[in-house]
């Protein structure tokens, strides 16, 4: 994705607004255009169930009266039941910041206004939410809103997204800028010709100032496809940072940035001798430096819970020791904290989480991160530490963390860095015994065992409050037969770095019967999933890491039937992808073996067809069945 970084620099402006003066380049309130009401789905998105007419905002950037935002959106409504989502419209702030002036309204096609009339507030974690609902919405609808967002982030403006899940017709992002401010920009997967904004000079009462417009027409939505990743490179976007004042640079590298968040975390620590007898009776029984780490590891991921409601800094160090919660962001800031008290080469890490984006360390803006974990540096080798889930074992990360660089935190030699995530076997298995009835009813004794970063999947299921007879219900979840789970045990074995999970089915009705002869289904489930539904796909596929998933089922025939037909073979391969199954019968049991292996993490849009081929086929083999016949006749 084409990205690139300039610089601009305008004259200082008194700024005086006026209530009667327009939105530049905007566009009017409640003035819909005949062709907005003649509006159909467009030929390169047809099955959309709304469009954004346009999304304009307006940047005004002031020394007096700080960054004050106005946006104003309109949409058009194709299929409300399909566009629910929409309908209710959440704008997002940081505490101590202000949203006013908001307005929005349903316009029915016979021309009524249905105007919002309440709104409400919610906070999540450090930010808080003002959020309304759409009346009256029926399709051919069209609706608006608009609102002034202000606050004094002069230092880092909020990133405009040109795109978002709906298809946008137009979206334009104009900055008024005062003189004096230097801002770099960051255009991120934005046409080359669109990059360069169209400036103009303006002046009130003989001050200059400069304005700065960016437009793109006729924007594809992007929608959140199963393995996704890197999310925010997906989108037409733009940011800006404060880079200079009055000629001057200003936190101009990751070293200057890093010292603000230096003075964040030393505030965290508070105590530092209490910290430091706190991790020192942490690990007190470690004999070898890597098991110190390992055990006040431990101790932060286990004996404190990661409280998603809160945000980052919400609690500091002797609060989170007191209350045995904090976020995850706070957890690592923690963990690197007890390290540092005991003189390890241990640092706050900023990164951006592989759902999030792709790090990119020329691009000095803090918005890339969405997340902090731990980097702790000893002898010759690095640990990359994050202490949010149960499921991860030491020194290992979650799979979100599978990334290749982040900030350093450390004063003023905060830096840039690069890493290799440390390599983990990883994969799953599923051995399934089924003993056949005559009656159709089986018993099935099943052991699911995942390895490495596919304990992941299962770090809902590691909370003390959740029964084993959960876990195994969750696991078959969307199985339509009945069945009664009659055996069940849950093992998470950290140091082997894998989780069993044994259990034991009573089915009344498995197999079907045509005249004398038994079907009897053979899904695996965990291997026949199929998250590629779709026909088209626009954003690249990530599985995350490779790992290998194998199913074997044994099928025992009652004693008065005989196999008459074996599921045919499969075979679907592709560059970094492949399918296989096998049936066989040894004459007391037929034996079916699956395998899905993923090879390689990541994948290409134009790669999507061949994906889907192979997990279609995943899809139709599940279906297949054996059949049995009654044991007197011939075949």
């Amino acid at each position: 994705m084409p990205e690139k970084s300039c610089k601009f620099t305008a004259c200082w402006l008194v700024i005086i607004i006026f209530a009667a003066m327009a939105m530049v380049h905007g566009q009017e309130w409640e003035e819909i255009k005949d062709w907005e009401w003649e509006l159909a789905p467009p030929v390169e998105y047809p099955d959309a169930a709304a469009v954004k007419i346009f999304d304009i905002g307006k940047t005004h950037i002031s020394m007096w009266e700080g960054v004050t935002l106005e946006r104003h959106v309109r949409i058009k409504v194709f299929d409300k039941d399909r566009a629910e989502e929409l309908i209710s419209i959440e704008i997002p702030r940081l505490k101590d910041e202000r949203i006013h002036h908001l307005e929005a309204h349903t316009i029915t096609p016979d021309g009524e206004r249905h105007k919002v009339e309440s709104e409400f507030k919610k906070q999540i974690g450090s930010q808080e939410v003002t959020a309304f609902t759409f009346p009256a919405v029926v399709n051919g609808s069209i609706l608006e809103y608009k609102y002034k967002y202000e606050h004094f982030r002069l230092w880092m403006l909020d990133p405009w997204y040109f795109q978002s899940d709906l298809y946008t017709l137009k979206s334009r992002y104009i900055v008024e800028l005062a003189g004096g401010f230097t801002y770099s920009i960051a255009c991120n997967n934005m046409p080359r010709d669109k990059q360069q904004p169209v400036a103009e000079d303006d002046g009130y009462f003989g001050e200059d100032y400069m304005i700065f417009t960016w437009e793109l027409d006729n924007l594809m939505p992007i929608e959140v496809e199963p393995k996704s990743s890197a999310i925010l490179n997906s989108y037409a976007s733009l940011y800006m940072q404060l880079s200079g004042f009055g000629g001057e640079e200003i936190l101009a590298d990751w070293s200057e940035y890093g010292e603000l968040y230096q003075k964040t975390f030393e505030d965290f620590m508070d105590n530092e001798d209490d910290i430091r007898e706190k991790a020192f009776n942490i690990s007190a029984n470690a004999e070898t430096r890597i098991d110190t780490i390992a055990a006040i590891y431990e101790f932060v991921r286990d004996s404190i819970v990661t409280d998603y409601k809160l945000g980052k800094n919400d609690r500091d160090a002797q609060e989170i020791l007191e209350k045995k919660s904090a976020s995850a962001y706070d957890k690592n800031m923690m963990l690197a904290a007890f390290l540092q008290s005991l003189d390890y080469n241990a640092h706050p890490l900023l990164i951006a989480t592989r759902d999030h984006a792709k790090f990119n360390p020329e691009m000095i803006q803090f918005l890339q991160f969405n997340h902090l974990i731990c980097h702790v540096s000893i002898d010759s080798s690095e640990c990359i530490l994050d202490t949010r889930d149960r499921s991860t074992a030491f020194p290992y990360s979650p799979p979100d963390d599978l990334i290749y660089g982040g900030v350093l935190i450390d004063g003023e030699n905060s830096r840039a860095i690069s890493f290799k995530p440390r390599p983990r076997e990883s994969g799953k298995t599923i051995e399934t015994k089924m003993y056949l009835a005559d009656d159709g009813s089986a018993v099935c004794s099943t052991c699911v065992c995942v390895r490495g970063h596919n304990i992941h999947e299962f770090e809902d299921y590691l909370e003390d409050s959740i029964k084993e007879s959960q876990i195994v219900a969750n696991i078959i979840d969307g199985m339509e037969m009945e069945y009664e789970i009659v055996e069940d045990s849950i093992y998470l074995d950290k140091t082997g770095d894998s989780l069993s999970v044994e259990f034991v089915l009573e089915i009344p009705e498995l197999s079907d019967f045509l005249g004398d002869n038994m079907l009897v289904p053979i899904d695996a489930a965990e291997v026949s999933d199929n998250p590629f539904k779709s026909e088209r796909r626009m954003l690249p596929i990530d599985f995350k890491f490779p790992y290998r998933a194998e199913c074997r089922l044994e099928v025992y025939p009652p004693e008065n039937m005989k196999v008459t037909e074996l599921p045919a073979h499969v075979d679907k391969s592709i560059d970094g992808l492949s399918f296989t199954r096998r049936a066989m019968y040894d004459g007391t049991k037929v034996i079916i073996k699956s395998e899905l292996n993923v090879k390689r993490a990541y994948f290409q849009p134009p790669d999507y067809e061949d994906i889907k081929w192979v997990f279609d086929a995943m899809e139709e083999s599940s279906y297949d069945q054996i059949a049995l016949a009654p044991a007197g006749e011939k075949q």
